[in-house]
């Protein structure tokens, strides 16, 4: 298994890469039972922004690896089935595919909020 600096942008791409590669792919979707995943996980609020709603999620997500790896205590986040539709419903709402770089500057910006709400 391979471990992750989720605080690096290269292990952060590394991770996006592999999360929009099952995004893009059906089979995948099915097997990890996206249809559903997120009903009752999203609000309007994701229409407004969902560039901003993704990268939170994927921080989220990120740190809770980063800690489940360290044998820090890990907190609620979203699964890899959500992370996905969230993926796949972005880009129906976006009407373009996701701009890369803005979700990972938007991503690292979550962390770094989240690094500042801990050291509060």
């Amino acid at each position: 298994m391979n471990s992750y600096d989720g605080s690096t942008t290269a292990d952060l791409n590394r991770r996006l890469d592999a999360i929009f590669a099952l995004a893009g792919n059906d089979e995948a979707c099915r097997l990890l039972g996206v249809e559903g995943s997120l009903e009752g996980q999203l609000d309007l609020e994701f229409i407004d922004d969902p560039l901003e709603w993704l990268a939170y999620d994927i921080a989220m997500a990120v740190r809770n690896a980063d800690a489940s790896e360290s044998g820090e205590e890990e907190e609620p986040a979203p699964t890899l089935a959500t992370l996905v539709g969230e993926i796949r419903l972005a880009r129906l709402v976006l009407g373009v595919d996701i701009n890369r770089t803005a979700l990972v500057a938007a991503i690292e910006e979550a962390l770094e909020g989240d690094e500042d709400d801990d050291e509060n």
